[in-house]
């Protein structure tokens, strides 16, 4: 058996705080995850970008994860934003398996940079 992995780097998305995963989004690499997003988290960022293109798998813990983290950046006033690629690039990826999941209606998906920094970005600015 293949031991799943995960790889975290910090950045930023112009000027929003970015968590850039690579890799395994499973129970056992939840520990990872969860450390990642407790650090951006402790920063009380209005805006949490998680960069998932190259994440390989999302299991349920790690949706579970992805929900608590989102509603505790909105009790701060704060927003949860997924980079999750395209369907046609990757058609097992990310952007399928929160669908499936039906997490689309409750998280916000976003394709590349270019349409969350258009789509998301203007929101955020009038808000402040």
């Amino acid at each position: 058996m293949r031991v799943p992995r995960l790889e975290v780097d910090t950045g930023s998305l112009s000027e929003y705080r970015c968590l850039r995963f690579r890799g395994a989004m499973v129970l056992m690499t939840l520990p990872e995850t969860h450390d990642a997003l407790v650090a951006a988290l402790a920063d009380r960022p209005r805006a949490l970008v998680l960069d998932l293109p190259e994440v390989t798998d999302v299991d349920p813990a790690a949706m579970g994860l992805l929900l608590r983290a989102r509603d505790r950046l909105r009790q701060e006033g704060g927003e949860l934003l997924l980079l999750v690629g395209s369907r046609a690039d990757r058609p097992l990826g990310p952007a399928v398996m929160l669908q499936v999941a039906g997490l689309d209606h409750v998280l916000r998906l976003f394709t590349d940079d270019e349409s969350l920094l258009r789509d998301y970005a203007p929101a955020l600015s009038s808000a402040g």
